[in-house]
């Protein structure tokens, strides 16, 4: 069943939804009642879930101020949904959620039960033992360093390979999968089949879908920008979260007024958005950056390396670099463009210090004889995160 990963409002329906998980999974068991607590300072907080159809399965709430370390508060994962990673796979999403917001340090109590869950997910205790609710706790931190993350591009044209390729990619430590089809074509528009195969074998909040109705360039007619619009509310409602597509006009410039209907359609879903590389293809993709920042684009793929130029993303790392501090932490740059381990651990090595969040992103750097394995995934993960 697909997963959908929200933060929601206060007072909002879903944040009843909210009161009633924490409830029955952190309180009920210990004859207590939310109900009986001061709730007004939630307020305040952010309110981080995960829905399968309209159904809340996990939650987590976080009280962020100013510099101070953000706290994370009552985690709950519904009874029917514990033991399959899904808590680890929110707390994941929320911390990246946090970087993006410039938040360096996330804190906790934990139970005593509870400890090594979140030992595993790089949070270290501190301080002495306590009690809370009547029961011992641990007080824990983590540093929340700038990301590296592995988005793994999958051939997208078959469900049944699109199911195990984003399995592999799931298992290998991928933070995200690139579905495409016809990638013979850099890439279209994969089936809705395949979009519901592989959003069911991939277990976190990392499916992003291409949405480009045809090959050649990104300068689309009128009919062609409203199948896009089709195509991202079809994908919207088999289980993306996020869409890749990229817009330029015939002259190498951006095209604001397809762009704002694009990412205008894709927030009515929700969906995280990535400007491909045809920012590559951009006569100025430096000068595009604050464009892209103002229309709400969340991400951007790039190799550093003109659109259809020789080299690899290593031969365009002045320009990655020039990118990634131009964007502030404001979107996610992803690196593409021949990327594998070697490739990997040699941009890590020739990049400045940033803020925010960078991925890798690989197709046949992950593959074995045309096949994504788990494996090839993990050798990457491991050179682009240290292993994490």
């Amino acid at each position: 069943m697909h997963r959908r990963f929200k933060e929601i409002e206060h007072g909002s329906p879903e944040y009843i939804q909210e009161l009633e998980l924490r409830n029955a999974v952190l309180r009920t068991p210990l004859g207590m009642d939310l109900a009986n607590e001061s709730l007004s300072p939630e307020r305040a907080a952010r309110h981080f879930g995960v829905f399968e159809a309209e159904r809340m399965v996990a939650c987590l709430v976080v009280f962020s101020r100013g510099e101070k370390p953000a706290r994370l508060k009552q985690m709950a994962v519904a009874e029917s949904h514990q033991g399959n990673g899904l808590g680890a796979a929110l707390m994941l999403w929320v911390e990246q959620e946090l970087r993006t917001s410039g938040i360096v340090q996330a804190c906790l109590h934990a139970r005593d039960t509870a400890v090594g869950f979140y030992e595993k997910l790089g949070y270290e205790q501190v301080g002495e033992p306590f009690s809370e609710i009547g029961l011992p706790h641990r007080k824990m931190r983590k540093e929340l360093a700038p990301m590296t993350f592995v988005e793994a591009c999958l051939n997208g044209d078959d469900p049944e390979r699109s199911a195990r390729f984003a399995e592999a990619a799931f298992r290998g430590g991928a933070g995200t999968i690139e579905l495409c089809g016809q990638m013979e074509e850099e890439g279209l528009t994969p089936p809705l089949a395949s979009v519901a195969a592989a959003r069911a074998a991939f277990g976190g909040p990392g499916l992003m879908v291409m949405i480009r109705p045809r090959a050649g360039d990104f300068n689309y007619s009128e009919s062609e920008l409203a199948e896009m619009e089709s195509q991202i509310a079809s994908v919207a409602d088999t289980g993306a979260d996020g869409v890749v597509f990229g817009v330029v006009t015939e002259n190498g410039a951006l095209d604001s007024a397809a762009l704002e209907r694009l990412v205008a359609r894709s927030r009515e879903f929700d969906l995280k958005t990535t400007f491909h590389r045809g920012f590559d293809a951009l006569a100025d993709p430096l000068g595009a950056i604050e464009a892209l920042a103002a229309a709400g684009v969340d991400r951007i793929l790039t190799s550093g390396v003109g659109w259809g130029e020789p080299g690899t993303a290593l031969d365009g790392v002045a320009r990655l670099n020039e990118t990634i501090a131009r964007a502030r932490g404001r979107l996610e740059i992803v690196i593409g463009g021949s990327v594998n381990p070697d490739l990997a651990s040699a941009i890590l090595e020739r990049l400045d210090p940033w803020v925010g969040t960078i991925g890798f992103h690989a197709y046949s750097g992950v593959q074995d004889a045309g096949e994504t394995t788990e494996a090839k995934v993990r050798a990457l993960v491991d050179a682009a995160c240290g292993g994490d």
